[in-house]
C-alpha cells in the first residue's frame, strides 16, 4: 500500500491558509490548528489532509452562518 500522505512546510501552510507564522503557531498552541509533526530535529511538517480539512471546516462554517442570516 502506497502511502499518499503529504508533509507540507511552513512556507506553505502560510500560502494555504494566508495566514502568518506567529497566528499558525498562536492557533496550534490554542488547539484551533492542526498539530505539526516533528520531522528531524528542529525539523516539523503539518500533514497536507489536516490543513485542507482545517480550511474546509472554516468554509462550511462561514457558508453556514451566511445562511442562518439569510
Amino acid at each position: 500500500m502506497e502511502c499518499q500522505t503529504k508533509l507540507l512546510r511552513l512556507p506553505d501552510v502560510i500560502l494555504l491558509t494566508g495566514m502568518s507564522k506567529a497566528l499558525i503557531y498562536k492557533l496550534q498552541k490554542d488547539g484551533k490548528f492542526p498539530q505539526n509533526i516533528k520531522i528531524w530535529g528542529r525539523m516539523a511538517g503539518w500533514l497536507e489532509s489536516d490543513v485542507n480539512r482545517w480550511i474546509s471546516e472554516r468554509v462550511a462554517g462561514q457558508k453556514q452562518q451566511t445562511n442562518e442570516n439569510k
